[in-house]
C-alpha cells in the first residue's frame, strides 16, 4: 500500500524578557530561533505590541516569514528590540512609560547587536501622528541608538519594496511587510535624518 502523507516536526525556541511589573508592560527582547548553526538578525523598531514569547503579533509574523526564507534559508533566529520597550499598540501612548523601566532597555540592545550577523533597523519613518513632546522623544532616542549603532555599520540593513528612491530611503516598519521586500545595507553616517 502506498501512502501519500509524511509528517513533519521541527522546534521553534522562543524567548521574550519582560519587566518583573504586574502586567509586565515592559518588553526588553523577543527571539525566535530554529537553527542554532545559521546565521542570526537583529530588527530593531519603535516599540513592543501584543507579541510574546508563545503569542504573534502581525509585525513579528511578517519578520518570522520572511527570514525563514530569506538568502536561501540562511538564517536560523531572529531577535527583535525596540528604541523604546514600553508595550503599546499605539504610539501616542509612549508618554506613558517610566524612565526606571526603561534604562534596562540599552543592555539588550548591544547585547543583540553583539550577538547578530545583520541589524535591520525598521523603527519607521512617520510619526506625525504622535504629540510634538512624544515625536521629540522619539528623535532624541533615535539618535541615541544612532551613536550606538555606529560600532555595526558594516551589520546595518534596512527594509526596501523595490520601488523606493535609494538616495533618499529611510527606515520602513514591517508591519506593511511583503514577500518582495528586500534587504538592503544602509549607511547611518550620512542619512539619518529624522523630520520634526
Amino acid at each position: 500500500m502506498c501512502s501519500f502523507t509524511k509528517v513533519v516536526s521541527e522546534d521553534i525556541k522562543s524567548t521574550a524578557v519582560f519587566s518583573d511589573d504586574k502586567n509586565n508592560e515592559y518588553r526588553y527582547l523577543l527571539t525566535r530561533e530554529w537553527d542554532s548553526n545559521k546565521k542570526k538578525a537583529t530588527v530593531i523598531m519603535l516599540n513592543p505590541s501584543k507579541a510574546t514569547h508563545l503569542k504573534f503579533d502581525t509585525t513579528i509574523m511578517n519578520v518570522h516569514n520572511l527570514m525563514m526564507d530569506y538568502e536561501g534559508k540562511s538564517y536560523g533566529s531572529y531577535s527583535i528590540v525596540n528604541l523604546f520597550a514600553y508595550r503599546s499598540t499605539d504610539p501616542k501612548l509612549l508618554v506613558n512609560r517610566r524612565q526606571d523601566y526603561e534604562m534596562e532597555n540599552d543592555k539588550f540592545l548591544k547585547e543583540a547587536f553583539d550577538n547578530s550577523n545583520i541589524i535591520i533597523v525598521a523603527w519607521g519613518r512617520d510619526f506625525s501622528k504622535v504629540n510634538a513632546v512624544t515625536r521629540r522623544d522619539i528623535n532624541v532616542r533615535i539618535s541615541n541608538v544612532i551613536e550606538m549603532l555606529r560600532n555595526y555599520q558594516d551589520k546595518i540593513y534596512i527594509f526596501w519594496d523595490g520601488k523606493e528612491d535609494l538616495n533618499n530611503i529611510k527606515p520602513r516598519h514591517p508591519v506593511l511587510l511583503k514577500s518582495h521586500w528586500k534587504l538592503i545595507k544602509y549607511n547611518i553616517k550620512s542619512r539619518f535624518e529624522i523630520d520634526s
